[in-house]
């Protein structure tokens, strides 16, 4: 299959995205996408989709810039550490 991923340009199109997504977390969601070969999971994707296209449409781009990683913050929260005002926040 990767063959086929080459010729659709689909590495491409991964770095695209990737190259929009505001925070590390998201660029390595992006980074780790894959097509499925499962027929629902990919009409459940296109519904997503299709919902979040709709909402962007209707309601505006949300302000996602300045966006951090807090995965730091969580890691040390779940281990029972204090965080500081400014990771809460």
């Amino acid at each position: 299959m990767e063959v086929h991923l080459e010729t659709l340009e689909y590495p491409k199109i991964v770095r695209l995205l990737s190259g929009l997504s505001f925070s590390a977390p998201g660029r390595e969601r992006c980074e780790a996408l894959q097509p499925t070969h499962d027929l629902e999971e990919a009409q459940s994707w296109l519904k997503e989709t299709s919902d979040a296209v709709a909402i962007l449409l209707s309601k505006g781009t949300p302000p996602l810039h300045g966006i951090s990683d807090i995965r730091p913050s969580v890691n040390r929260a779940s281990r029972g550490s204090d965080l500081s005002m400014a990771e809460l926040l």
